[in-house]
């Protein structure tokens, strides 16, 4: 079952080993299958410097991804919650230049103040 988190747009954090871009995404959404829980973005680049840093998603290893919107950390996290499903695995989905690139992460969600960042740790590598 699919649920959408946002449906406007935001900017999304992608750290990769000596970078890391702001991308502005899309349509995000979350879905529950089995015991996996996936969190996906559309990615709509705003500039061609985005575009340019779009193009590290598929040419360099993903290290990290973070997100301080808390309409989307509140969604995925409520949705979750009140699952009967009993989550064990959480994949991050990105569609972007027609393709969908999956990564399989680690969520830890982090707090400084009011400022909240849920950040994804991909696990495969």
């Amino acid at each position: 079952m699919n649920r959408s988190l946002r449906k406007g747009t935001t900017s999304i954090f992608f750290q990769h080993l000596n970078t890391g871009n702001d991308i502005r995404v899309k349509l995000v959404e979350s879905e529950l299958k089995d015991n996996l829980a996936i969190l996906r973005f559309t990615l709509a680049p705003a500039s061609d410097d985005q575009k340019h840093d779009e193009s590290y998603l598929h040419d360099t290893q993903l290290e990290l991804v973070s997100i301080n919107d808390n309409k989307i950390i509140d969604g995925f996290r409520e949705y979750m919650k009140y699952s009967s499903i009993k989550i064990t695995k959480y994949k991050l989905e990105l569609l972007s230049r027609s393709k969908k690139l999956e990564f399989f992460v680690s969520p830890k969600l982090a707090k400084q103040g009011d400022q909240r960042t849920l950040h994804l740790t991909i696990i495969d590598h």
